[in-house]
């Protein structure tokens, strides 16, 4: 992960991220200012504690993840632009995205061990 405010960025290194941008409006500084300053009240203190237990019980929910190949089964009906070279690295990056945001289907009967491996699809 990378961050920057520069306007232009190498092409080379350019291909090989996927760029994620932020909404800049001014609806938006507005709602990030109330949080900024509700936190500061008690009732964000309040909030504050209750997620840092939530993030520690996922932290520890994660650290008990066994490695699981992700299959998606929609995999063949995805699209992406062909317009350029560029598309080629991009759409690779573009599955391996949606691989690692993937929830894995709930399994009735165990893991799946069809092809030889612990997959979730």
């Amino acid at each position: 992960m990378i961050t920057t405010t520069a306007t232009e960025i190498d092409q080379e290194t350019a291909s090989r991220f996927i760029f994620l941008t932020i909404d800049e409006s001014a609806a938006m500084t507005g709602a990030i200012h109330q949080r900024q300053r509700e936190a500061e009240t008690l009732a964000g203190l309040i909030r504050e504690k209750k997620q840092h237990t939530v993030t520690r019980k996922h932290h520890a929910v994660q650290r008990m993840l066994k490695p699981l190949a992700v299959v998606n089964p929609y995999a063949e009906y995805l699209s992406y632009p062909s317009h350029s070279l560029r598309a080629r690295r991009d759409h690779k990056k573009y599955l391996g995205l949606i691989r690692a945001v993937a929830l894995p289907a709930p399994v009735s009967a165990g893991d799946k061990n069809r092809g030889g491996g612990r997959h979730a699809g």
